[in-house]
Parts: C-alpha cells; structure tokens; sequence
C-alpha cells in the first residue's frame, strides 16, 4: 500500500512541478501578459532591485532583512516553486518507500487469524 501511495505521490508532484514551470515559464515570455496597456514601466529594472531600495532595506531591515526579501523573491519565480514542489514530492515519496521496506511483510490473505 506505501509503494502504491508513493509512486502516486511522485507522479503527481513531479506532473504538477512540470506544469508548474511550463506554465509559468510561458507568462513570464509573453510581453503582452505582464503589462497592461497603460503601465508606463517596462521590467528591465523593478524599483526593489535599484540601488537606493536594496541601500534602504539593508540599512532599516539589516542582512536578515536582505536576505528574507531576495528568498522571498526567488520564492516567485516559477522555477522555484516547480524545483520546492518536485522536491517535496521526491522526499515524501523516498520516506514511503522507506517506511513499505521496514515494516513486515502482510500475511497472505487466506491465511490471516482474527480469533484473538
């Protein structure tokens, strides 16, 4: 039963990161998809990557600060998420197969006991 529950966990994950990524990847490369019409800003240089921002952040939030913004940045990206849910998938998975070969083999069905 935890073989089957973890091949389905794998298949699943790594369909999902799959479409994931793909369908992430194919907004990010539509030009028409990320800006409206009336948004005078192209996406070369975000106002949170400039020098005055990242200068400010540093300096009010400290290194922490810096590196929980840029993690929660990465965290956006479609190939993050894609590469956290295959991951995930994969552990869990792993701890399925892991879990099925430690513990004993179930009887044959015709020869269970439920007297006791």
């Amino acid at each position: 039963m935890l073989n089957t529950v973890g091949m389905l966990v794998l298949v699943l994950g790594l369909t999902a990161a799959s479409l994931v990524l793909v369908r992430g990847l194919g907004q990010s490369n539509n030009p028409a998809a990320s800006n409206s019409p009336d948004d005078w800003q192209d996406n070369t240089l975000s106002l949170q990557d400039s020098k005055a921002a990242s200068h400010d952040l540093e300096m009010y939030d400290g290194k922490l600060g810096m590196l929980s913004f840029k993690l929660s940045d990465a965290f956006h990206r479609p190939e993050s998420l894609a590469l956290i849910i295959a991951t995930a998938s994969t552990l869990v998975a792993l701890g399925c197969f892991f879990v099925s070969r430690r513990l004993p083999p179930d009887p044959p069905i015709g020869t269970r006991d439920f007297s006791s």
